[in-house]
């Protein structure tokens, strides 16, 4: 029997497994102009990723997110530049979306190769808001490799936690 992707499961990646102590729930804040929140991954298949999951923390003040497939910098952080055309999406946060779970249409797919990195970022559409963006955090080691998470104030610095968003290919598999 061959094998075959099983839809809506998330990857236990091993840095996951070896964590220890329970994982619980952190989150970066975003509440200032410019400030961004970076996600490097690895493609687990190749397709067109066509839209992108994430959870909020708290949220104080609302705004709408920019949802971004860009390429990877030579640091490994999200570069600024769209994966192509178009690869990003819009969703609007309400003052009382606290911990709640988006799926995200991206205006147009990203078209990835098995293996291939690429970086998800979380920034403002235009008028900034006060809100935290979910990630995943367990025991007291440090994570090296892909997947990882970053945070944007001034320059991409890497943080400790999990990345906590997923991706949906269009053909409706989450791998």
């Amino acid at each position: 029997m061959p094998l075959r992707a099983l839809s809506n499961l998330f990857p236990m990646f091993p840095a996951y497994l070896t964590q220890g102590a329970g994982l619980t729930f952190t989150a970066s804040v975003l509440d200032a102009a410019g400030e961004k929140v970076g996600f490097t991954f690895r493609a687990p298949k190749a397709g067109t990723i066509s839209k992108i999951g994430f959870r909020t923390g708290t949220v104080t003040t609302g705004q709408s997110l920019d949802v971004r497939v860009e390429t990877v910098s030579a640091a490994m952080f999200p570069s600024g530049t769209l994966w192509a055309t178009n690869t990003n999406g819009s969703q609007a946060i309400a003052d009382t979306d606290d911990n709640v779970w988006f799926w995200v249409t991206l205006t147009a797919g990203a078209v990835v190769a098995l293996g291939e990195q690429f970086c998800i970022a979380i920034t403002w559409v235009s008028t900034v808001g006060n809100l935290q963006i979910a990630n995943t955090i367990g025991g007291s080691r440090n994570l090296i490799g892909v997947p990882f998470s970053s945070r944007f104030t001034t320059a991409w610095v890497t943080s400790s936690q999990m990345p906590n968003v997923a991706v949906e290919y269009s053909d409706g598999s989450r791998p």
